[in-house]
């Protein structure tokens, strides 16, 4: 008895030393993606949207259909053609949407406009609304320093149907945001 327990004790021993030399590296990718932790803001105010959102850029990671209330694991955009999700940048009191257009030849543009925000009709979530727009951009589900998720506005779709999108966005780089910024070619705002 005793050496079979001396023995699970060094295996034991031996495992965690083991494991925790396999784990830490110094042989840092710095290209690697970083994931963070961060647990996510359900009440969004004001504030936070100041705080969080604004001088960012926000990247489109995946837009989820929504089906009778309920988020699907159906990537909206997964091989569409002739439409492309977009990337933010917002200001204190404007939202530059990035984009590419197959329509206007493929080449990355830019739409700025002035935008407003206000609390949901149940209070439940923190809306985004572009000037002259009655529909908002987005209803923010939840967001942190990280991530901004939210419902889109429901749009119309080729078949006439009616369709609202669950999108989740990551916080762009320094240099993707400047990317965009140098390359995408202004649209006249209407």
């Amino acid at each position: 008895m005793k050496k079979t327990k001396g023995f699970m004790v060094w295996s034991l021993v031996l495992l965690l030393a083991g494991t925790s030399l396999t784990a830490c590296s110094n042989a840092d990718d710095e290209n690697a993606p970083i994931t963070y932790i961060e647990p996510p803001i359900y009440q969004v105010n004001d504030a936070l949207w100041q705080k969080l959102i604004v001088g960012h850029g926000w990247k489109h990671v995946v837009s989820y259909a929504v089906e009778n209330g309920k988020i699907t694991n159906r990537n909206f955009y997964k091989d569409m053609i002739g439409i492309s999700p977009h990337d933010l940048y917002f200001t204190a009191d404007s939202v530059t949407t990035y984009f590419y257009s197959n329509a206007l030849g493929g080449s990355p543009r830019k739409v700025t406009k002035a935008y407003t925000t206000r609390l949901s009709a149940d209070g439940k979530r923190f809306e985004v609304y572009r000037e002259g727009e009655t529909q908002p951009l987005l209803s923010c589900d939840w967001l942190n320093s990280r991530q901004l998720c939210y419902y889109e506005s429901p749009f119309v779709q080729s078949d006439g149907s009616l369709r609202t999108l669950f999108t989740y966005m990551c916080r762009m780089t320094d240099k993707e945001l400047k990317k965009w910024q140098a390359e995408a070619n202004s649209l006249p705002s209407k």
